[in-house]
């Protein structure tokens, strides 16, 4: 009898442990898809801020702000890219001759210090304003970047997060 016992009570052990490890994977499972997400840097678009290989992780709820630096899906061919928010809805986006970027009419204080240039051969007319459900996106290398003064605005619903922290991995 006392063998029975013990069978059982391994029974309900194993069984209280698949439940918590069936519990831990859905409560990671829902933090990964719901609520954080992760992305590795590819190219140097934003440098200085983030350098190719780079990891960084992002907030699925966070509000958007200008300033913000967030990943997206590319508009033109759905890869995941990073910018910076440079313009939210209702913005007017002027890039002057002179590489100057003006929001509403007004040179916002950043810490880049390449000149934005308007792209080669982009349908983008300036200035613009950013229609409801939109944001305007600018890399930080402005000079290499492929980013709103290529593809225009970016619907909402393609930003998949703002970036809330960095894990440098340069050399590996």
């Amino acid at each position: 009898m006392a063998k029975a016992g013990a069978g059982k009570k391994r029974n309900s052990q194993a069984r209280a442990l698949a439940v918590k490890a069936a519990v831990f994977a859905a409560a990671v499972f829902v933090l990964t898809k719901l609520v954080f997400g992760v992305c590795i840097c590819s190219g140097e678009r934003m440098f200085p801020a983030l350098r190719d290989g780079d990891l960084v992780i992002y907030s699925r709820l966070s509000e958007l702000r200008q300033g913000d630096v967030v990943v997206f899906a590319d508009p033109q061919d759905g890869t995941q890219c990073i910018s910076r928010v440079v313009g939210l809805e209702g913005c007017e986006i002027d890039i002057t001759e002179a590489g100057e970027l003006k929001t509403n009419g007004y040179i916002p204080s950043e810490s880049v210090f390449y000149r934005t240039e308007r792209a080669e051969g982009s349908s983008v007319v300036f200035p613009l304003t950013v229609r409801q459900g939109e944001v305007f996106l600018l890399d930080d290398y402005r000079t290499i970047g492929r980013d709103s003064r290529v593809f225009g605005p970016v619907e909402k619903d393609r930003i998949k997060g703002r970036i809330i922290y960095i894990v440098r991995r340069r050399g590996f």
